[in-house]
């Protein structure tokens, strides 16, 4: 075998594009995700196959080098010359990181910020090696960008299509592999609508954000709809039919709706993200007979008929420490880990604590004793700009939205929040006290 692509999960879009592009050169490649199916033994497989490999391709990004993935190992194996003193490790840089001090001196071919040519041509320049031209070179003014082949090959990664509206990637967007992966393989595997669904704050719209960048190459159209105000929902559709070019910017919304639903059936190559949606009746008339990929995120579980349901949970401890030091650099093992305790590893916590850090200059202990006496105060601080609202605001949206709906549940809660972190008997709450 030639190569083994060695990448996170979160790059797995570069990582099929790189592969693809070095099996059409006519290389041998063995790709995690084409090559190994459920059942297999994933640390014998990565075993075997960087004993196989000819040499190990690295997708060097911010990702890649997290500390808890099995990554670090991978690199590290390949950081040797084979018998013939050839370095066995080729490493691509698919989005701006800095990588481990022992890397760092490794000439690394950038393939991010390319078209589609110039990364290609780049990716089987390094496959091959240095090499001298066979003839004279074109003068510079002369030569010509070649078009685009057709064919079903993927387009480059980091470039969304032209029909496009997605709010900005998060810069310190964070793991979460364990979500964006699974998400893209039921996607690919005929389960066209996902649903993403949990508590405020605990990173649904990111996740759904993170997606849509992370996969655009995979689309020709991606459209994200604010689905919270159910009645603006058309309104966006007959935005799509204009950017789209399906109609003129003067046609009514009627003809706008149906050039649009036309188009999702008989298309396939186009992403949904119904943002915020909680009532699953104004979604569905938009999902019927369509070929394209849907993402919902939502506050409510209530979509078994609609879509495959994923619950978003709070971060693994590890992620919630890696977000802290994205935003506080020297943030140690200990009071990152503390304060990520106190905080329940939520998101929009983590993500609003480590800001006001940055900011403020504050110790973890003072802004802890904060926390501890001015509590509503600190959780409405200033959100990232990544966020919509702060997590005071987020918390107070839900609670007027179950006192709308159920008043009593509202007066449950308040009772159990006095007597939290304790655990309270169910016993309490189920049977009637003894007089």
């Amino acid at each position: 075998m030639d190569f083994f692509i060695s990448h996170a999960g979160r790059d797995r879009a570069w990582a099929e594009w790189v592969a693809w592009h070095l099996v059409d050169a006519g290389y041998t490649v063995e790709l995690d995700t084409w090559d190994w199916v459920a059942g297999d033994n994933f640390v014998t497989k990565m075993a075997a196959a960087l004993d196989g490999a000819e040499r190990v391709v690295a997708l060097f990004s911010p990702a890649y080098f997290e500390p808890q993935r099995y990554t670090t190992d991978e690199w590290a194996s390949a950081f040797v010359h084979d018998e013939e003193q050839r370095p066995r490790l080729l490493p691509l840089v698919v989005e701006e990181c800095e990588p481990p001090q022992l890397l760092r001196p490794l000439i690394a071919q950038k393939l991010f910020g390319l078209d589609e040519d110039q990364a290609r041509k780049a990716l089987l320049d390094a496959a091959r090696g240095p090499q001298r031209p066979d003839g004279r070179p074109e003068f510079p003014p002369s030569a010509q960008a070649r078009g685009q082949e057709a064919g079903s090959r993927p387009r480059v990664p980091g470039h969304p299509p032209a029909v496009w509206n997605v709010p900005g990637r998060n810069s310190d967007f964070t793991g979460r592999d364990g979500v964006l992966v699974p998400l893209r393989e039921r996607l690919l595997s005929g389960k066209n609508t996902q649903v993403l669904h949990g508590i405020g704050g605990v990173g649904k719209t990111q996740l759904a954000i993170e997606y849509a960048h992370g996969f655009a190459a995979g689309y020709d159209l991606v459209w994200w709809i604010d689905s919270e105000r159910t009645g603006l929902i058309s309104e966006q559709f007959a935005a799509l039919a204009v950017a789209a070019g399906l109609v003129g910017t003067n046609t009514d919304h009627t003809a706008a709706e149906l050039a649009v639903r036309k188009y999702f059936r008989e298309k396939s190559r186009w992403l949904l993200v119904f943002d915020n949606a909680e009532d699953p009746g104004a979604v569905r008339p938009w999902l019927s007979g369509v070929a394209g990929h849907v993402l919902i995120t939502s506050r409510n579980p209530a979509w078994n008929e609609i879509g495959t349901r994923t619950e978003v949970q709070e971060f693994q401890r590890q992620e919630s420490i890696a977000l802290l030091r994205s935003r506080q650099p020297g943030l140690a093992d200990a009071e990152a880990d503390r304060l990520a305790d106190e905080l329940g590893d939520l998101p929009l916590a983590l993500a609003q604590a480590g800001g006001t850090l940055a900011e403020t200059g504050l110790s973890v202990p003072e802004y802890l004793r904060l926390l501890a006496s001015r509590t509503n105060d600190v959780l409405n601080e200033k959100p990232p700009s990544s966020y919509p609202t702060s997590l005071a605001a987020a918390v107070r949206v839900s609670m007027e939205r179950l006192a709308a709906d159920e008043p009593a549940a509202v007066a449950l809660l308040q009772v159990c929040a006095m007597f939290a972190p304790e655990p309270i008997p169910t016993d309490w709450l189920s049977k009637p006290k003894a007089r």
